[in-house]
């Protein structure tokens, strides 16, 4: 029980307990366990998840007892100085009202569950984190600087470090069957490898969130295509998460829960052959631009030669086996799109194709025919069949095509003694 006494200019901080129904009540705020002297309490709550995790509002902001009362302390973060109102736990949210400053919302206190356990982890400790729904809950703020930030989409996950670290750390997500989701990393180079965030290296409790996807198709750079790009959407369950830091690991597990809202549900089977095609979707976007990006590689060669050489049959060489490679890299893209609204003036080439049939499976809810949830449909399979078989036949044309000239264009400058060509055989 929270009490105020500030009209009889009593302005202490008072907060009673009882374990007897009232028969008796304990004082645990003297002004010198951490609540100041001065500072009138108007609000207090257990967490309901853990017993003796307490959480006082005062005229000056919030605190949180780890003890059942006996010290407090501040859990001020980026609250404004402004009296707490009341507040409530509501699914491992801190919700609070202000006066005068609106409501705030301390997004998943289940760290402050684990905190006691992870003071005591030598170097490094990965928090567990709560359950997260698959569900489009990134919401329309920041229109405005009037709107409300928008909460972390995903599952947010929680890690500690002891020190500050003079090694990399890692997270790495795999699935129940063992196949990398998603890594994570200190390391700039691995973290640009994988397209995601850097971990932090600083003392203390850090925060990212997994955006629940596995990881999504690479481009070439400067890229510009129509359509959802991101990650292929994970499947609810059960995934492994481990940290690994100075010769230590701590694996958490992270729960996935389908969308409330869905009538009826969506089978395990049904949502794996969605992962399935979604997965084989990517990769074949992704191979489409190692292969672009092979024959880059080939073009930026050739054209470097027959600039260095006055050798006329190199140069005519040189001149047409660009020219071929770039009808090629035409047809796999669309090297028109300067802006993101050039796809609208010209055509898709087979990337963009790709990326529509990528988008109508995994893609997330407010893209153009995305968010689907579970089985792609006949059209979806009907379309990717077509396209796939499309890409298959091209590409055994590239790759020969590649191999061909190459050693056309070796030979000629092996034969003028100019130095020659290096294939890199893209991943299939």
């Amino acid at each position: 029980m929270a009490v105020q006494k500030y009209r009889f200019d009593d302005f202490k901080p008072y907060i009673f307990m009882t374990t007897n129904f009232g028969k008796s009540w304990t004082l645990l705020s003297d002004g010198k366990n951490g609540i100041p002297a001065d500072y009138p309490v108007r609000v207090v709550r257990e967490d309901p998840d853990q017993k003796g995790l307490l959480y006082a509002g005062t005229e000056f902001g919030l605190f949180v007892s780890f003890d059942e009362g006996k010290a407090w302390q501040s859990l001020q973060q980026n609250l404004p100085i402004v009296p707490i109102t009341d507040l409530r736990v509501h699914q491992k949210d801190l919700v609070l009202s202000t006066q005068g400053r609106s409501f705030w919302i301390l997004d998943d206190i289940s760290p402050l569950h684990q905190l006691q356990k992870a003071l005591t982890q030598e170097k490094a400790y990965l928090y567990k984190s709560r359950p997260a729904y698959r569900v489009n809950d990134k919401g329309g703020g920041g229109l405005s600087e009037f709107a409300p930030e928008v909460k972390p989409s995903g599952a947010i996950v929680y890690y500690s470090l002891q020190d500050e670290a003079e090694k990399q750390v890692e997270l790495v997500i795999t699935d129940s069957d063992g196949r990398m989701v998603r890594t994570y990393s200190s390391d700039s180079a691995t973290a640009k490898k994988h397209k995601t965030d850097l971990l932090k290296l600083k003392k203390g409790m850090h925060r990212m969130t997994w955006d629940l996807t596995y990881e999504g198709p690479t481009f070439v750079e400067g890229t510009i295509v129509w359509g959802y790009t991101g990650g292929v959407k994970a499947p609810p369950g059960i995934y492994d998460a481990k940290l690994t830091y100075g010769g230590e690991t701590v694996t958490q597990q992270i729960e996935i829960l389908e969308d409330p809202r869905i009538e009826d549900g969506v089978s395990a089977e049904d949502y794996e052959e969605q992962l399935k095609l979604g997965l084989t979707i990517r990769n074949a976007i992704t191979d489409i631009h190692e292969t672009i990006a092979q024959i880059r590689e080939v073009k930026s060669q050739v054209g470097w030669l027959k600039d260095k050489t006055e050798d006329t049959d190199i140069k005519t060489l040189g001149e047409d086996i660009i020219k071929e490679l770039l009808d090629y890299e035409q047809t796999l893209m669309q090297t028109k799109n300067k802006s993101g609204q050039d796809p609208i003036r010209f055509a898709p080439k087979l990337d963009n194709q790709l990326v529509e049939v990528y988008n109508y499976v995994t893609g997330q809810d407010g893209y153009i025919s995305g968010g689907r949830e579970g089985r792609p449909n006949d059209a979806a399979v009907k379309r990717w069949d077509d396209v796939e078989k499309e890409w298959l036949n091209l590409k055994v044309e590239i790759d020969n095509k590649l191999d061909e000239r190459v050693e056309q264009f070796n030979a000629k400058v092996l034969e003028k003694k100019v130095l020659g060509v290096k294939l890199k055989r893209a991943k299939s």
